[in-house]
């Protein structure tokens, strides 16, 4: 399996199996492989990506997408699949690939949500996708957050610090937050409110 292949494939797929930031790492690293690898256009992408544009990061991804599925779709559906990831986990690999994937699925022992400096809605959900690795691509609202939440890698512990502050400061985005947490974490980790 071409390793280039192989983690574009693990990339696009819609289980979120490499991160974007770890995805665009490698091609940057191997940019003379991706440009013989990738058409035009997609090469073009690639390079013109932006982690700050979340549409910049959708649109790429959507567009590699395409790419794959007109030009790998037999490597397609040979890894994109929780089997082939699982394999590649537990083998003796030590390559870039089998490093994300073992990151991505090293489960942490906590994680600290500190919320004394919050000043406004984005810096609370910027947090949240610090704690909990949500993908880079999700929005930055509440709905995003409910709807995505359950993606995100969970600390088993995540510890809420200074949630009085937010009280104050910001009453109904602390008190969405509070209900995100309890309606979410228990299925995923111990949410722990530390003053």
């Amino acid at each position: 399996m071409n390793k280039y292949v192989e983690i574009l494939i693990l990339f696009i797929s819609e289980y979120g199996y490499i991160k974007a930031e770890d995805f665009i790492h490698f091609a940057y690293s191997n940019i003379d492989e991706y440009e013989q690898l990738l058409d035009e256009d997609t090469y073009l992408s690639l390079l013109s990506m932006s982690f700050a544009d979340n549409q910049s990061v959708v649109n790429f991804t959507n567009r590699l997408r395409e790419f794959a599925e007109k030009n790998y779709a037999p490597e397609i559906s040979n890894i994109n699949n929780d089997v082939y990831v699982d394999g590649v986990i537990e083998s003796d690999r030590n390559d870039y690939t089998a490093k994300c994937l073992r990151k991505l699925y090293e489960r942490r022992d906590r994680a600290e949500m500190d919320l004394a400096d919050i000043t406004a809605k984005e810096d609370i959900i910027k947090l949240i996708k610090q704690c909990i690795f949500l993908p880079s691509w999700c929005g930055n609202g509440w709905d995003a957050m409910n709807d995505i939440l359950g993606e995100g890698d969970f600390p088993i512990v995540l510890e809420v610090k200074n949630i009085e502050v937010l009280e104050r400061r910001l009453p109904e985005d602390a008190e969405f937050l509070k209900r995100l947490l309890e309606r979410s974490a228990p299925k995923y980790c111990t949410v722990k409110y530390i003053q």
